[in-house]
């Protein structure tokens, strides 16, 4: 099995258990019994299970050794080298706006009132959490909040209009909604292998050029 383009050859286990099978009735030819469930055949499958396994770890240890194939942790580490770090994942933030049909009363809209999505076509739906109390005060019939998405990602980054469920109760309001340019800073996924990988090619390039 050859792999990294070619600068670097290993075996898989069945590879490995056919080179030792063959080599046994080569060098041991008094030795024929090679049949599943066999003493000697139970033998030769541990030692080629055995060395499979060291291949496979093998395989992998040079692999995360160069930029161009390392993953995860092994990524961050090589790119640490020059003082790169991942981009973390971040939370969407926002604002939205309670409203109600009169103006009648004061209600306090707490901080840490929930909101969402209704559920998509995929079965998901996006929770909200205002991060500031407001009040919808006598006299006004809607009220803007700051909110951040629950959990970090792309994915809270809905289109206008799409937050419009109350999960919390709230007295007094009656909808929620998220108008155009209700994004304040977009959410974000945690910074791929790919994309780190390019930003380290692109400081070795500054680097150079400096």
């Amino acid at each position: 099995m050859s792999d990294y383009n070619g600068v670097f050859n290993w075996k898989t286990e069945d590879e490995i258990r056919e080179d030792i099978f063959n080599e046994g009735k080569t060098r041991i030819p008094s030795i024929t019994n090679y049949n599943t469930g066999g003493v000697w055949r139970t033998f030769l499958e541990i030692v080629a299970f055995g060395l499979g396994q060291l291949y496979a770890l093998l395989s992998n240890v040079i692999r995360q050794a160069y930029i161009q194939y390392a993953t995860g942790g092994w990524l961050d580490l090589k790119v640490g080298t020059i003082g790169l770090v991942r981009y973390a994942a971040t939370k969407v933030s926002g604002t939205v706006y309670f409203t109600r049909s009169g103006t009648l009363g004061n209600y306090v809209i707490p901080a840490g009132t929930i909101i969402r999505t209704p559920i998509d076509s995929t079965g998901n739906s996006y929770r909200f959490l205002t991060t500031e109390e407001v009040i919808l005060a006598d006299g006004t019939a809607e009220i803007s909040a700051p909110v951040t998405g629950e959990f970090e990602g792309a994915a809270y980054n809905v289109g206008t209009g799409i937050i419009s469920e109350m999960v919390s109760v709230v007295g007094g309001v009656e909808a929620v909604e998220n108008r155009d340019g209700w994004i304040i800073s977009e959410g974000t996924d945690i910074e791929t292998d790919d994309a780190l990988r390019e930003r380290y090619w692109l400081r070795w390039e500054e680097m150079g050029r400096g």
